[in-house]
């Protein structure tokens, strides 16, 4: 004589994402707006950051570099002597390349809505809560592209030095 109700809220939504930190916090980044990841050593970055056109070719395609963490407002983070990672993303008509300091697997996420507040906030998707408990924004990356175009939030190389190896 038991009786169980469930009810599942209809505006529930699971994707695939990435996940990428930044600065100190944790992101993630529907994986159909990602099109390759490369691996790099600094040296190579920031002869890339060096050129005249900061960009790199993938699949016979051009990725304008973008650094993610302005776009963000979190510090940008200098090189290290560890190889990087350059995650290139398609929204839409847009692409860039970001170098991401940290790179976490692909995994499935359930989206969950915001809020007024921060869904207004362009560049945000989302948010989703890990494992651990921690709230992460899913972040929409063809505003973010857009933006960092249009403000040239394209790295420096005064940020792309590698460190001094004593």
């Amino acid at each position: 004589g038991t009786l169980f109700t469930i009810r599942i809220p209809f505006s529930l939504a699971v994707m695939q994402a990435i996940g990428v930190s930044v600065g100190e916090r944790m992101f993630q980044i529907p994986l159909n707006s990602v099109a390759g990841v490369a691996r790099m050593t600094p040296a190579e970055y920031s002869a890339l950051v060096a050129s005249e056109s900061p960009s790199y070719e993938f699949a016979g395609e051009e990725f304008p570099l973008l650094d993610l963490e302005p776009l963000l407002d979190a510090p940008v983070q200098p090189l290290d002597s560890d190889n990087l990672s350059l995650l290139m993303i398609r929204a839409g008509e847009s692409t860039a390349a970001f170098r991401v300091t940290d790179l976490q697997g692909h995994q499935e996420v359930v989206i969950k809505p915001v809020g007024p507040q921060i869904s207004s906030i362009p560049g945000i998707l989302g948010g989703t809560i890990a494992a651990d408990g921690q709230v992460q924004l899913i972040l929409d990356m063809g505003p973010l592209i857009r933006r960092g175009l249009e403000t040239a939030s394209q790295p420096s190389v005064a940020q792309a030095e590698t460190p001094n190896q004593d």
